[in-house]
């Protein structure tokens, strides 16, 4: 009896054992590909500073800006934990909306105050800035590894 019940505990150890490990690599895979996904972008965003440096008009900041937007939101996350996604897509959308803002004909022509166009962009920048810090703190929670450059 003492056999069958050390086999019976050792099958339910190893069993559950088993399932958590499974579950620990499944979570590790999403984690790899959380931090892929954030370096991808990470080099996308030092590529739009490193061209902006040249961008010598609004017109060609707001082509840079664009570009590095179309690049980020290319990057395939269909396979990533909805939760995530959630907040990927709303970064993305905060910096669509400075990506438009900028390319806006009345900001070009300068009919709005630098006034405005200083308030609008510092609100946008917050924005772009809290939903990174969000997308940062969701990939933690998946073991993502968080690049240095990433702050």
């Amino acid at each position: 009896m003492k056999f069958i019940t050390a086999v019976v505990a050792f099958s339910i150890t190893f069993g559950f054992s088993t399932v958590l490990a499974g579950l620990l690599g499944e979570n590790n895979q999403t984690g790899q590909k959380i931090s892929s996904l954030l370096e991808r972008d990470i080099a996308n965003g030092q590529e739009m500073e490193e061209i902006s440096r040249f961008a010598y008009s609004p017109f060609e900041y707001a082509e840079v800006v664009t570009e590095y937007v179309d690049n980020s939101q290319a990057i395939d996350d269909t396979n990533l934990p909805p939760d995530f996604r959630i907040a990927w897509q709303t970064h993305m959308q905060a910096w669509r909306a400075h990506a438009n803002f900028l390319s806006r004909n009345d900001y070009m022509k300068k009919k709005i105050s630098v006034e405005e166009i200083s308030k609008i962009t510092t609100e946008q920048k917050y924005e772009i800035l809290t939903t990174w810090m969000n997308v940062l703190k969701i990939a933690r929670r998946y073991d993502a590894v968080i690049p240095f450059n990433a702050y």
